[in-house]
């Protein structure tokens, strides 16, 4: 990713604060699937509703990708057997489950795409919107 476009993706901070503070916005999080579907953004509805099992799940579902709802479980909750468990849920691969249980940095290094835009943008609204 070039540099400008990382510089490019930073949300501004008043649009984070605006995001964070709206008292319309903080009625929606009270039910994560509204959010999300108002919102177009799994992660950001999982992360308000403070459910990360359900952030990882309709990332997957709004994705098609386990892959990446494994790796957002498991860097919410630190939790790596969550995280292959969510894996093995969603594509009935046992043998994905258990490499992500193994290896969850491993598997957020492998999609670097999503950890760099993640990581580079330090906001969980663009992180998933781009994800």
């Amino acid at each position: 990713m070039p540099s400008w476009l990382a510089i490019w993706l930073e949300m501004p901070s008043w649009l984070a604060i605006w995001l964070e503070k709206s008292s319309w916005l903080a009625y929606l999080a009270r039910n994560a699937f509204l959010t999300s579907y108002l919102a177009r953004n799994a992660f950001l509805a999982g992360y308000l509703a403070r459910n990360t099992f359900l952030a990882g799940y309709l990332a997957s579902y709004l994705t098609r990708d386990a892959f990446l709802a494994g790796y957002l479980a498991s860097y919410l909750t630190r939790d790596a057997f969550l995280a292959g468990y969510l894996a093995s849920y969603l594509t009935r691969d046992t043998f994905l489950a258990d490499y992500l249980a193994r290896n969850a940095f491993l598997a957020g290094y492998l999609a670097r795409k999503i950890f760099l835009v993640g990581y580079l943008a330090r906001n969980a609204f663009l992180a998933g919107y781009f994800g």
